[in-house]
């Protein structure tokens, strides 16, 4: 039996690179800062909203442009309340894909329209 489990789950936190943005739980204000965050540094189109939750807050969405002759493709993450660790994962991806088609790695030839946190109210920190 483990005598202090948040003692070792915080060692391995330090292990993990805990200083990394995308190994951590973030509310919803970090992560519409992180998707501008990135829209900025690659150029890339943020909307501050598509539409508004039912308790009015704002769903974001971050658009990185094709050739207009292949399509779009449309990627949301943090759909359901307590998914804590999607939106910061969806970003690790969306900042990849980033680095990956300005590198000339992955083809920019579809277009992709991200939005990093679909249930905006599902980033609340509780108590």
């Amino acid at each position: 039996m483990i005598p202090d489990v948040d003692a070792v789950i915080e060692e391995q936190k330090h292990h993990l690179h805990a200083a990394d943005w995308y190994a951590d739980y973030h509310p919803f204000d970090e992560v519409v800062s992180k998707a501008q965050e990135l829209a900025t540094t690659y150029n890339a189109t943020f909307v501050n909203s598509i539409g508004k939750s039912f308790q009015g807050k704002d769903t974001p969405v971050v658009h990185i442009p094709g050739d207009g002759k292949h399509g779009d493709v449309w990627i949301q993450c943090g759909i359901h309340a307590r998914e804590w660790i999607s939106p910061a994962a969806c970003l690790f991806v969306f900042k990849s894909v980033f680095e990956q088609r300005a590198s000339g790695k992955l083809p920019s030839d579809v277009g992709i329209y991200w939005v990093p946190v679909v249930n905006p109210v599902s980033l609340v920190l509780l108590p």
